[in-house]
């Protein structure tokens, strides 16, 4: 049954359930058999249990004096209490007026006599009209010696019908992140919100649901509003982070659609909670969703640690949003910048793809490598500034959590872009050109990035071209942006009141002072160093959307300056 029923938008969580049906303690939960056995119908309602189509089909009896508390029920064998599991189900209602009915699902935990210890239930949400999963996570009681599964109705009338199929029992499934995402279940694909908590939903209504209304991969976040909810202004679900890296920088980002009729007084955001050692909230930082946006929209926020920090969440807060409202989230991530791609090493020495065509003038030695059309390596007066290392020089194209790479004459991955690399001198400096043109649509946010791999161990700081001037070790990474772009996510980190000057840095060491920028003062870009690590300069471009022909412009020059024959203010 569960292939057949792939047609459903939830698929993903039948998918689910067959890679652990094998486990499955409970017999028959699909009703692929047709009929009920070994399921027990109580108080008289073996009429109101039927299979039909191979799912279970529950109605109502008003007549019937337990109609209250209808029952069918399977004896299971003795659960292990030191293991976690899994009780799920998919489940649809067809029911007119839902007040004073209820329906749930439940494993009965029973003492040596047979006294109730607890019912580890889920409810099903009348509601809804659609097939929908449902799944609780729980440690079964160690004083329990006997179980049972309940499919509990009360309330019902004879035209109520209620549907119920892939009933699972077993052991729960681990959920863990990717490599780089510290959310855990950020894309929903999980058949539970676990680990996602939300304290505020006393109204009884659920406000946080899986919704297969996406398209990335199958199963997505819904969040609906509920006016009678005391806390309707501030709705949160919440996910603890592990510890930070004080002197990290990390991007939280999800994708989002809205499309509400109405959003006045209404807001949707998704923040970084920081908290101090007490538990007491530092800031909250983040981005709001525009909520008239009836399409999927890339979010993304640039942050760095509080220096008092020593707790931190993520929460995804609604407020002032109505019943009929839904704001669907899906790829909820929160990583350090740079993730995806990996650090440079200046001594994995590389061999070039091609041959070597050497560009020399005055104190400049570069080595361009004919087999990708990209720099191999630069000296200026001698000294080494881009070691002829593995992936020293790099342009690449980010999307979703990985990175493509394109070489410097129209080749490499097949990711939607290509790139072409033009080298020459100008004015007394080293000038590389690389244009980046998009070869079709993107409607999401991609990162393009141009970098070169450096030594930091051979210098002592960079410093950032910003007013008042960033002054970094070598090695430590940060990221602004020279002007601003409306189609672009501009991110920017600021430890002060300050403002981007140039599109420039500038490496010292004892000897000397390294310019590396960009003259052309009306190119919008990133600036992005050691990001990933050791690479200096790093550009990148973030737009939020990008058409075919698109064309991307990155220029970098570089020029070396003897600090007994230039100052600082200067270069």
């Amino acid at each position: 049954m569960f292939i057949r029923k792939t047609v459903f938008l939830l698929s993903v969580f039948v998918g689910l359930l067959l890679s652990a049906a094998d486990g499955n303690l409970v017999q028959n939960g699909d009703f692929e058999s047709g009929q009920l056995a070994p399921w027990k119908s109580a108080q008289a309602g073996n009429t109101l249990h039927q299979v039909i189509g191979k799912h279970l089909n529950i109605t109502g009896d008003p007549a019937n004096k337990y109609n209250k508390f209808i029952t069918l029920v399977q004896p299971l064998p003795v659960l292990d209490s030191k293991k976690e599991y899994l009780l799920s189900a998919r489940a649809r209602a067809e029911v007119a007026q839902v007040n004073g009915k209820r329906m749930e699902i439940c494993v009965r935990e029973a003492d040596a006599q047979n006294q109730t210890i607890d019912y580890r239930k889920f409810v099903v949400d009348l509601q809804e009209k659609d097939w929908m999963p449902y799944s609780l996570f729980f440690k079964p009681n160690a004083e329990a010696k006997s179980f049972a599964l309940y499919v509990v109705t009360s309330g019902f009338a004879a035209e109520d019908t209620l549907k119920v199929d892939d009933i699972f029992l077993g052991f729960a499934p681990e959920i863990k992140g990717d490599e780089t995402n510290l959310v855990v279940n950020g894309e929903f694909e999980s058949p539970s919100l676990l680990p996602w908590e939300c304290s505020q939903q006393s109204s009884g209504r659920r406000l946080h649901r899986l919704s297969g209304n996406t398209r990335f991969d199958k199963q997505c976040l819904s969040v609906s509003g509920d006016p009678e909810n005391k806390y309707n202004q501030f709705i949160a679900l919440v996910q603890p982070l592990p510890p930070l890296k004080p002197d990290g920088t990390y991007v939280l980002s999800a994708r989002v659609r809205a499309g509400l009729a109405n959003i006045k007084d209404k807001s949707f955001q998704i923040n970084l909670r920081e908290a101090n050692a007490q538990g007491s909230s530092l800031q909250y930082v983040g981005f709001s969703v525009n909520l008239s946006d009836d399409v999927w929209k890339y979010y993304e926020k640039t942050i760095k640690p509080h220096k008092n920090a020593a707790q931190w969440q993520v929460y995804i807060t609604s407020s002032g949003l109505d019943a009929e409202d839904e704001v669907l989230v899906d790829n909820v991530r929160f990583e350090l910048e740079g993730s995806a791609a990996r650090p440079f090493d200046p001594e994995a020495s590389v061999a070039p793809a091609g041959a070597v065509k050497t560009l020399a003038q005055d104190a400049f030695v570069a080595e361009i490598d004919e087999g990708t059309g990209m720099l191999h390596s630069l000296k200026i007066q001698g000294r080494l500034i881009q070691p002829a290392a593995k992936n020293a020089s790099v342009i690449a194209i980010e999307s979703n959590g990985k990175e493509l790479f394109l070489n410097g004459k129209g080749g490499g991955d097949d990711c939607g872009f290509s790139a072409e690399a033009v080298y020459d001198f100008a004015d007394g400096m080293f000038r590389e050109i690389v244009t980046v043109e998009a070869k079709q649509d993107f409607e999401d946010v991609v990162k393009i990035v141009v970098r070169h791999g450096f030594d930091p161990s051979q210098w002592s700081r960079h410093i950032d071209a910003l007013r008042p001037l960033r002054l970094l070790p070598a090695g430590e990474p940060t990221i602004f942006s020279y002007s601003t772009e409306e189609n672009d996510l501009n991110p920017d980190v600021w430890d002060t009141y300050q403002a981007t000057a140039y599109p420039a840095i500038i490496l010292e060491s004892p000897e000397y002072y390294l310019l590396v920028g960009s003259r052309n003062l009306d190119d919008f870009v990133t600036l992005a160093p050691n990001y990933p690590a050791n690479y200096l300069p790093s550009w990148q471009r973030n737009p939020k959307s990008v058409k075919t022909g698109q064309q991307f412009r990155f220029e970098t020059n570089w020029k070396l300056f003897d600090r007994n024959e230039y100052m600082l203010r200067d270069v």
